[in-house]
């Protein structure tokens, strides 16, 4: 028995179609008839693909036909490029592996590895993060650097009081590429902490004082830093054998307030920043200079960040992309406003902050942008922000469609992973219907490849894959993850590529289209299944507004389970109705749960962990009914024995009771 489920969008056996023609054709000879080949057209597609092998006396004609409601010509003429350059090969060399086969031929490996990865700019590429600041505060020394609650420090106050800090960490006997970790709470000493450890020559560890105390413990055992930046009030939270500076101690203050000698190169250390890492146990990212430098200069270019005056710095020191609220800015001479700890998550005082500092420009990830735009407050503060950056997770469709009715916001799509410094790719999508992450930024390259690190073609999705001037070092003390992940550029010898384990593929234009993660792509049932696409399609539904699915295990078997924010509470039995009009079966989860909230970590993502686990009672929308005799009362109870499930009703569908478990 064929266990083939049936979706009546699709054809109940196969989607594709090829034939061959090799029989002989005899000539038909009619006395007084002539007789000729007739060739006609069929302009209905029986299948999405049919392919028809002719074979003539010395030539095979093919006839490729498509159904256009599932394809472009522009896909289909590729297709027939792609087939005809996989023949050629095989022609060439018909000893040839099929995982050494490149279906695209040289004029699109053209375009892809050169024209859409023309990215390199000029730029000082030998300066280091600090000589960059410096630079700035000869510039504008009495402007304002930043604001944190009532207090400010000019250009000129923040350098100096750097410079005073770096003094003692020197003397304390910190050299290039050492670490100095750094736990303050979010204040204005938090960036004369980060700038002092720089012009010290050291490289800086960023500690989230919220973090649990393992983490703590783990990160500062694993990093060997000898030396912690931190105040008095936090001594107590771990115990730290090394040497102990208190930025809310007078005497950790020198009374040198010049510029120190550079001591470093810009393939010195500048920062580690650890995430979460598959073994249970944080990794150590080890970023330099020279990459931070690029980024500065590459994100200037994108967003022209010099044209605006006040950045909210919002993001947890220990989250990448806080260099982007704090380095970057104060590198072009903007005012950064630093939320405080209690200000960081509540929606309210953000809108407060962003009014009262005039914030032109912001950046959050989309579940705390979600927040902010759910607040009546933010029609006000939509007035003064010129632009979102809005990264670190997928942007869901109807978050981006909530922003647009903000017509004054330009909104940006940031996409990068930790490994390659901050954001490798960025697309305006002010106006767009379609979310991509655009193309990569200044001196990067981007590579879609297959598993054996082939160049997919356009429009095939891949593994996304990093090279160029933002590649990071690696793993702090972990060789063989580094080699793992960071690679030989097959495309370019003498560079390293960066392995992101996402699912993207290139859209015709040059932009890239992210498709989730691979290690979110599961099997349910035999089924290989990307959440991301059944994400995408509930998104689609009235007033709901986040969406993630996960999949999970009970009693050996794997089931979807749709977690939902929204305004509006929808039954089983009506999420599963307009999920089957684009999903098969299998793709459609077993449990929907609405939350008030998505469960955000520190970082400000989605914490996956924090779900909660779905209820065994299944609600599929049918009005319940208690049984009415013992009869009745008999079938229940075997069913509910039977399903594992409680409160069956006499008019519940145990078909999609079944395919709800």
């Amino acid at each position: 028995k064929v266990n083939v489920r049936r979706d009546a969008s699709r054809n109940p056996l196969f989607d594709v179609m090829f034939i061959m023609q090799n029989m002989e054709m005899n000539s038909l000879e009619l006395e007084g008839l002539r007789i000729k080949n007739y060739n006609f057209k069929n302009n209905i597609a029986k299948f999405d693909i049919t392919m028809t092998a002719i074979e003539g006396k010395d030539d095979i004609y093919l006839n490729l036909g498509y159904s256009k409601k599932l394809y472009r010509e522009e896909t289909i003429e590729r297709m027939k490029n792609h087939f005809l350059n996989l023949v050629n090969k095989i022609i060439i060399n018909k000893n040839i592996k099929i995982k050494n086969i490149e279906i695209s031929n040289e004029e699109e490996k053209e375009l892809i590895l050169n024209k859409f990865n023309n990215t390199t700019v000029n730029y000082q590429s030998d300066k280091t993060i600090q000589q960059l600041f410096e630079k700035q505060v000869k510039k504008t020394p009495d402007n304002i650097a930043i604001v944190c609650g009532d207090k400010k420090v000019t250009y000129r106050e923040l350098n100096e009081r750097a410079n005073s800090i770096a003094r003692t960490l020197r003397k304390k006997g910190v050299i290039p590429n050492s670490i100095v970790a750094i736990m303050l709470e979010r204040s204005i000493d938090m960036m004369v902490g980060l700038f002092a450890i720089l012009k010290s020559g050291a490289s800086y560890l960023p500690i989230d004082p919220s973090h649990p105390e393992d983490r703590i413990k783990y990160m500062i055992e694993d990093s060997k830093t000898n030396v912690l930046l931190t105040e008095g009030k936090f001594s107590e939270k771990i115990k730290f054998n090394g040497e102990e500076v208190y930025l809310d101690n007078k005497e950790s203050y020198s009374n040198d307030l010049r510029n120190l000698k550079n001591v470093n190169e810009s393939s010195d250390l500048a920062y580690v920043i650890y995430t979460s890492g598959s073994t249970g146990k944080p990794k150590g990212v080890m970023v330099e200079h020279k990459q931070v430098n690029n980024f500065i200069h590459g994100i200037e270019k994108e967003i022209n960040i010099k044209s605006y005056k006040n950045m909210l710095c919002v993001t947890t020191v220990s989250f990448d992309i806080f260099v982007l609220e704090s380095i970057v800015p104060l590198s072009y001479g903007l005012t950064i406003t630093i939320a405080k700890e209690n200000e960081q998550v509540d929606a309210i005082l953000l809108n407060q902050i962003i009014i009262k500092n005039n914030i032109d420009i912001l950046q959050a990830t989309p579940s705390r942008m979600q927040l902010l735009i759910e607040e009546n407050s933010f029609k006000e503060s939509s007035k003064v922000i010129n632009s979102v950056l809005v990264g670190g997770e997928a942007v869901p469709l109807s978050l981006l469609k909530e922003l647009q009715k903000y017509s004054n916001l330009k909104i940006f799509n940031m996409y990068g992973p930790t490994e390659t410094t901050i954001w490798s790719a960025v697309k305006e999508i002010s106006e767009d219907k379609q979310i991509t992450i655009g193309k990569p930024i200044a001196n990067t390259k981007i590579y879609i490849v297959d598993k054996n690190n082939n160049v997919q073609p356009i429009g095939v999705a891949g593994e996304l894959c990093i090279s160029g001037d933002g590649v990071v070092r690696g793993y702090l003390n972990n060789e063989k993850l580094t080699a793992e992940k960071f690679i030989e550029n097959p495309y370019k010898p003498g560079e390293r590529m960066y392995k992101t384990g996402d699912l993207a593929r290139w859209l015709s234009n040059g932009s890239i289209e992210f498709l989730g993660r691979i290690d979110h792509q599961v099997k349910i049932r035999g089924f290989r299944i990307e959440l991301g696409e059944i994400e995408s399609k509930l998104l689609e539904i009235e007033a709901i507004k986040e969406v993630i699915v996960v999949d999970k295990e009970k009693n050996d078997n794997k089931y979807l389970c749709a977690y939902y924010v929204g305004d509006k509470n929808y039954t089983v039995n009506e999420l599963r109705t307009v999920l089957e009009k684009n999903l098969p079966e299998y793709m459609i989860p077993s449990y929907f749960m609405k939350l008030e909230n998505m469960p955000l970590n520190t970082n400000g993502k989605i914490s996956r962990n924090e779900l909660p686990n779905p209820d065994i009672d299944i609600v599929t929308g049918a009005v319940y009914e208690a049984p009415r005799n013992e009869t009745e009362e008999a079938l229940v109870k075997i069913w509910e024995e039977v399903l594992g499930v409680n409160n069956i009703g006499i008019n519940d569908n145990f078909k999609k009771i079944f395919l709800s478990i």
